[in-house]
């Protein structure tokens, strides 16, 4: 019986000679496909050497552009909103009902200077005419009376100075006898009590007359407030015809016909419509270049005496007026209004934005003109906007022309870090340059002209360079 030791012996070493097999096997072949290989390899041979292309100097090739001195000013657009020039408030100088109202007193409505808004009931403005009337009458009449009182009074005295007189000759005829014996002491006491009493006589008349003179001066006083009382009468009843102050538009209005108004009431706002501002805000180099193109302007000599204060602050906050455009877009066409940029609008920079707030003010906003395409309409009323109008967004075309010399390079010559690379005798030259106005529109940029910068008909490279380093050797593409 065999057992199960001595039949797992030869399946083992059949295994074994299976897998020499297979190595061999494996073996040839790769040999045979590596002899394949190099006598493939040797028979077809090795490429021949081709000369490489004779190669230049070595330097890049750089495209140019000519720095050009800029003398056209500088031209930037700031975003502005048209806002009244003069808002007026029209009050009510009087009190009481209101009995008519205007149709043209509605909010909207185009008025002229004069015309009639609203009248309040004058019936009690006419009775108290009448009545300081007659009181001014009587207060006439009085001093009419007065008058007469007064030159009788005249001829009072008149007689009661002849009464003295001839007293007085009597008493003397009596003192200056020369026979003392002749009248008696009371003749002679007679006659000085007549003198003395055509004395009295005439103090009294003329106290009596400077008594009326007074009262005469106190009645033509109360003839003139009465007279004044007259005047304020008769301007309350003007008053109580509200017109317009000037031409313009209703904006607001509060009161209907058959409201009872107190004096100083607002019963409308008329706004002006014979001018309009624009606000807007500049950045501190805008406003230094308009400080820069401002004429006039005389620095004060070193020896010259000091300004008052007041002047001073007034040149301080001066403003250098320059000429604007105001633009409005409306689909393809453009609309252009002539201002002048002239003040601040407030004393000071706006605290969020860090902008100087300025107005424009624009003296006839119904003569508009229009741009297509670049070109001025001759006969474009029709379809132009009526006028410029309160709320409208425009901007604001400003031109400075600042007295600095300037150059226009193209855009590419501007480098990170505001440099800009410069060839000369065909090499490279970096210059820090400061940058007076930069826009995404253009397709130049203008810097200021100063030692560090280029000079005008200078090379500045407007392509791109790869590690360009001081005095590197590059060569000039031709254009």
């Amino acid at each position: 019986m065999v057992s199960a030791r001595q039949v797992e012996g030869p399946v083992v070493g059949a295994r074994w000679s299976v897998k020499i097999v297979e190595v061999v096997v494996r073996g040839i072949l790769s040999l045979a496909i590596l002899v394949s290989a190099v006598l493939a390899f040797r028979w077809m041979g090795s490429a021949e050497a081709r000369p490489a292309p004779p190669r230049g100097d070595g330097s890049p090739a750089v495209a140019v552009a000519e720095a050009e001195r800029h003398m056209g000013g500088i031209e930037f657009e700031v975003d502005g909103v048209v806002v009244p020039y003069r808002s007026v408030s029209i009050p009510a100088e009087v009190g009481g009902r209101v009995v008519y109202k205007s149709d043209r007193c509605r909010v909207g409505s185009v008025v002229q200077r004069g015309v009639v808004l609203l009248r309040i009931d004058a019936r009690d403005y006419e009775l108290e005419i009448r009545r300081l009337s007659e009181e001014l009458e009587q207060a006439e009449g009085t001093l009419r009376e007065l008058e007469v009182e007064l030159t009788n009074g005249r001829k009072q005295i008149e007689l009661a100075e002849e009464d003295l007189r001839i007293q007085q000759r009597e008493l003397k005829r009596y003192e200056t006898a020369r026979d003392p014996g002749v009248f008696s002491r009371s003749e002679i006491d007679a006659a000085r009590r007549a003198e003395l009493t055509a004395r009295n006589g005439l103090q009294t008349q003329q106290n009596q007359l400077l008594l009326l003179e007074a009262r005469r001066r106190r009645l033509e006083g109360a003839k003139q407030l009465v007279s004044a009382q007259l005047e304020k009468a008769e301007l309350d009843l003007q008053r109580t015809e509200i017109t317009a102050s000037m031409d313009g538009v209703i904006t607001s209005e509060v009161v209907e016909q058959d409201d009872y108004v107190q004096k100083g009431s607002t019963i409308a706002t008329l706004q002006d419509s014979s001018a309009l501002d624009v606000t807007c805000s500049l950045y501190m180099q805008q406003m230094h270049w308009l400080w820069q193109s401002s004429s006039g302007e005389v620095a004060a000599s070193p020896g010259a005496p000091a300004l008052p204060a007041t002047d001073r602050t007034a040149d301080a906050y001066a403003f250098p007026t320059t000429p604007v455009k105001v633009s409005y877009r409306l689909g393809p066409r453009e609309y252009l209004w002539d201002g002048r940029l002239d003040r601040y609008d407030g004393a000071g920079l706006d605290q969020q934005t860090r902008m100087v707030p300025c107005r424009v003010h624009v003296d006839s906003p119904l003569q508009v003109e229009t741009v297509v395409a670049g070109v001025v309409m001759a006969n474009a009323a029709t379809v132009a906007p009526p006028t410029l109008m309160s709320g409208m967004f425009v901007q604001v075309r400003i031109h400075a022309q600042p007295d600095v010399p300037l150059l226009r390079l193209p855009n590419e010559a501007l480098q990170p870090g505001n440099t800009v690379w410069v060839v000369r005798e065909g090499r490279l030259h970096k210059c820090h340059v400061r940058v007076a106005d930069m826009r995404d529109d253009r397709d130049h940029v203008l810097i200021y002209e100063d030692s560090g910068s280029p000079a005008a008909g200078d090379q500045v490279v407007s392509s791109p360079l790869s590690a360009p380093v001081e005095d590197m050797t590059v060569r000039v593409q031709s254009p």
